[in-house]
């Protein structure tokens, strides 16, 4: 779809799907995404995508690294390794060429700037994530989370100005969003009705099936390091208030 932008130009319209509901109501879920795989939509698409997903990881990562160093985490760089080594499933979805990757880069801006309380960045990297992944109702729930239990009260008063930022930057992203109000649609399909097809479509018609829950055992396996990561940080908080 990169290549189409780059040959055809923006449309509003995917005869592709023409026996889906994007037919009537066309957006574009991974609009950032296309855009920053233009300048790879040439040559061997094939290389050049897996060229892309190096980029991207790693553009990820570079992320998760700055986003420790401003929280002032000990040792940014070996929880960066740490995150690499620590989950098969993880390291295995950090290298598809999907919106996901920088969707995960975008919550972790977003969410250094909400623990920061620099409610301007918040703003910025909320309205971008709309135009990146349908998971852009995260930052503005982060941004609630953190009002109610770190924000000061502002004359007796609880103050939400993060919050209020961060959904301000969600809305403006969807509205300047070219495919906008088709890309609220399409949101709502795929978190709520995907979702719903999931869990309790009829067997024949079940979609999303990735979306499951995994087995116990596999869940471990797969992510053991997070779970000794997640074991020590409770102690040491518990440690910490004891």
């Amino acid at each position: 779809y990169a290549e189409v932008l780059r040959t055809e130009g923006l449309s509003r319209t995917f005869p592709w799907w023409q026996e889906t509901f994007l037919r009537d109501h066309w957006a574009d879920k991974d609009f950032m995404l296309h855009l920053l795989l233009i300048p790879f939509a040439f040559g061997d698409l094939l290389f050049r995508a897996k060229v892309a997903s190096v980029v991207f990881a790693s553009a990820a990562m570079g992320v998760f690294y700055l986003a420790a160093r401003a929280l002032r985490v000990p040792l940014p760089s070996a929880w960066a390794l740490a995150l690499l080594v620590s989950s098969s499933g993880f390291l295995f979805r950090l290298g598809f060429t999907r919106a996901w990757v920088l969707g995960m880069a975008l919550a972790l801006a977003g969410t250094c700037a909400i623990f920061l309380k620099r409610p301007r960045w918040a703003f910025i990297f909320a309205a971008l994530y709309p135009s990146v992944h349908t998971s852009f109702h995260l930052l503005p729930c982060i941004a609630l989370f953190h009002d109610l239990v770190r924000a000061k009260p502002l004359l007796g008063r609880r103050s939400f100005r993060v919050s209020a930022w961060t959904l301000a930057g969600v809305l403006a992203g969807l509205v300047v969003n070219p495919f906008f109000p088709n890309n609220l649609h399409l949101w709502w399909v795929q978190t709520f009705r995907v979702l719903g097809m999931a869990w309790g479509g009829p067997e024949n018609l079940r979609i999303g099936t990735e979306l499951l829950p995994r087995g116990s055992a596999i869940l471990l396996r797969d992510n053991l390091g997070v779970f000794i990561a997640m074991a020590a940080a409770i102690w040491l908080c518990a440690r910490a208030r004891s």
